[in-house]
């Protein structure tokens, strides 16, 4: 009887056990040892390492589904950032004067990533882009210490940047009034602010 209760006693403790373990955060805000083991290594900006997780593969029309990770080459620690948020819709009535806006994590919506970078002079900051309409491209820079993200106002994602000045190019298309549409190529910081350059595309760059 006393071998069946401590046994007893054992096996609750073990649930105990794997139930606190299981409930306890695994990512956010947390190091943790490995990273998934499908998770792709997209940049490396110093010590740091960013990777793309397939977290869930799309069936039947659905968006794949991405987490994104970095890990220090040097301390080995490895930090889940956030997860894209498809269902997410964009800002843009928010986005006054040409400027983008900042969004919360859980409003960053990507579909298939098309781009994902560090800044060059930053690694602190991630450029991630994505087609989560079928459409447009939608680009965004993460602050990983703020865990939030500027969400710039274009279409056509990232089109170059001024490493010097510190300014990303981003394009956008718009609609001639008599019918077609061109592309226009826009200056901004990375706090999301329209620097005024703005470059209309002739037909043999578009």
């Amino acid at each position: 009887m006393e071998m069946m209760k401590s046994r007893l006693i054992g096996l609750l403790l073990l649930l105990v056990l794997a139930g606190s373990a299981y409930a306890s955060p695994r990512y956010e805000g947390e190091f943790q040892q490995d990273l998934p083991a499908t998770a792709e290594l997209k940049d490396e900006h110093g010590s740091m390492q960013l990777y793309v997780n397939l977290d869930v593969e799309g069936e039947d029309g659905e968006e794949n589904m991405y987490s994104f990770w970095i890990r220090d080459k040097q301390t080995g620690d490895v930090t889940w950032l956030f997860a894209a948020n498809n269902a997410a819709e964009p800002r843009w009535n928010d986005m006054k004067d040409g400027n983008g806006v900042r969004v919360s994590k859980e409003e960053i919506a990507v579909g298939e990533v098309t781009n994902v970078r560090f800044l060059p002079w930053n690694s602190g900051k991630i450029l991630l882009e994505g087609c989560p309409d079928g459409r447009n491209i939608w680009s965004y820079l993460y602050d990983v210490e703020d865990e939030t993200a500027i969400q710039f106002p274009s279409t056509e994602g990232l089109q170059g940047m001024d490493v010097n000045a510190r300014v990303l190019y981003l394009g956008s298309y718009r609609y001639h009034p008599e019918g077609g549409r061109y592309s226009v190529v826009r200056g901004y910081t990375p706090d999301g602010r329209f620097t005024g350059e703005e470059r209309v595309l002739d037909e043999e760059e578009y």
